[in-house]
C-alpha cells in the first residue's frame, strides 16, 4: 500500500507544537488504516511556518512517522514556506532606526518572540554595541543573562 499524507504547518507556533500536532495526526492515520503489509509513506509538510525554517528538524519528523506508521519506506517532503514579509522602513529613517526596525520585524515573524520583539531587538543591538565596543565576552554574556532574566520575569 502507498499512503500519501499532507500535514499543514500553519498556525503551529513552535517546532515542539508542530511535533506534538504531527504525532497526534500520524497516530490518527495509523488507527484509521490497517495494512496487511507495511505501507510506503510520503508525508508532505504544507503551509507557512510561524517560526524559523531552520528550527524544523526533518529527521525528527521522519522518526515520528516511522514510529506511528511502521512503514516499509518513509519519505518526508517539506513543501512548507518560511514566513517572509517585506520589511517596512521609513525612507526618512537613519541607519540605527533601520537596523532596529529590521531586527524587530524579523523577530516578529517568529511566533515565539513576536510579543516581545521590540525588547529582543533592543537587546540584540545592545549586545552588538558591547561586542564592537571591545567589551569582554564575560560582560556580553552578563548583559545577555540580565536581559533573559528580565524577559522571563515579565
Amino acid at each position: 500500500p502507498f499512503l500519501l499524507l499532507s500535514f499543514p504547518v500553519d498556525r503551529l507556533e513552535s517546532p515542539e507544537t508542530l511535533y506534538r500536532a504531527l504525532k497526534s495526526y500520524l497516530e490518527e492515520q495509523a488507527s484509521k488504516n490497517t495494512w496487511a503489509q507495511p505501507p510506503v509513506v510520503e508525508l508532505r509538510l504544507t503551509g507557512i511556518l510561524a517560526f524559523e525554517h531552520a528550527d524544523l528538524d526533518l529527521s525528527q519528523i521522519k522518526l515520528l512517522a516511522e514510529e506511528a506508521l511502521h512503514p516499509l519506506l518513509c519519505n518526508v517532503k517539506d513543501t512548507s514556506s518560511a514566513n517572509t514579509f517585506e520589511v517596512r522602513v521609513s525612507h526618512m529613517a537613519n541607519r540605527q532606526e533601520i537596523e532596529r526596525c529590521v531586527l524587530q520585524e524579523l523577530l516578529e515573524r517568529d511566533a515565539r518572540y513576536q510579543a516581545q520583539s521590540a525588547h529582543w531587538a533592543r537587546a540584540a543591538l545592545r549586545l552588538k554595541e558591547l561586542a564592537l565596543g571591545g567589551s569582554s565576552p564575560a560582560e556580553v554574556l552578563e548583559e545577555l543573562e540580565d536581559f533573559y532574566q528580565q524577559v522571563e520575569g515579565e
